[in-house]
């Protein structure tokens, strides 16, 4: 009982700030009962090792959720702007899950949390530079399927020619009148022109 006593003696003897203060430099600072005690003390706050020590148990479980909350805050507030939504939420998670433990000092959760940004850093610059490397290869794949195409094009629209002039020469050489000849001839012409055209567009598509 006279624990208790002690105990609730020192808690309504301290203001919040000096509570806080005090769980601060037990817990973030880890400095002690002992400099505990010599801390009420600059208050003057009468108390001792074990009453601080008392003290340190009962507060410690709500001081370090609260101290956990306030490190995810400041967590967020100080990550990269080009971190994924999902990401942030992770690295906030992750800094209440680490400041929720009293076993870690101050200096310790900001070096884990340096780490942990560092981690989920390099694993996002990692799937953007995947999907980046992606997106040049479909981009190559299409560029290579375009220029099949149009050297397909090309390659109609010269076996499309050569066969018209053959055709033409066919025409100059066979037994008819020059009218007739020279008709067929225009309408090979326009064939010939009609092809390059078309296989020109078909090109310009294509690409």
């Amino acid at each position: 009982m006279s624990d208790t006593r002690d105990n609730k003696s020192l808690w309504s003897k301290l203001t919040p700030e000096q509570r806080d203060e005090l769980m601060f430099a037990l817990v973030d600072s880890r400095c002690g009962a002992e400099a505990g005690a010599a801390l009420a003390k600059t208050w003057n706050v009468s108390t001792s090792k074990s009453a601080v020590h008392r003290f340190y148990e009962a507060e410690r479980s709500n001081w370090t959720i609260e101290r956990a909350k306030r490190f995810a805050i400041e967590t967020l507030g100080m990550l990269p702007e080009e971190l994924e939504t999902a990401q942030r939420n992770v690295v906030r998670q992750k800094a209440f899950e680490l400041a929720s433990s009293s076993e870690l000092s101050a200096k310790d959760l900001l070096k884990l949390r340096d780490q942990e940004i560092k981690l989920i850093m390099a694993q996002q610059n990692e799937v953007r530079l995947k999907q980046a490397t992606r997106s040049l290869d479909q981009a190559q794949q299409k560029l290579e399927q375009a220029e099949r195409r149009v050297k397909a094009l090309e390659e109609q629209a010269a076996a499309t020619k050569l066969a018209a002039e053959k055709a033409k020469d066919a025409i100059k050489s066979g037994g008819m009148d020059d009218d007739t000849r020279a008709k067929l001839i225009e309408e090979m012409d326009r064939m010939i022109l009609g092809t390059t055209a078309a296989a020109a567009k078909k090109k310009e598509g294509a690409v």
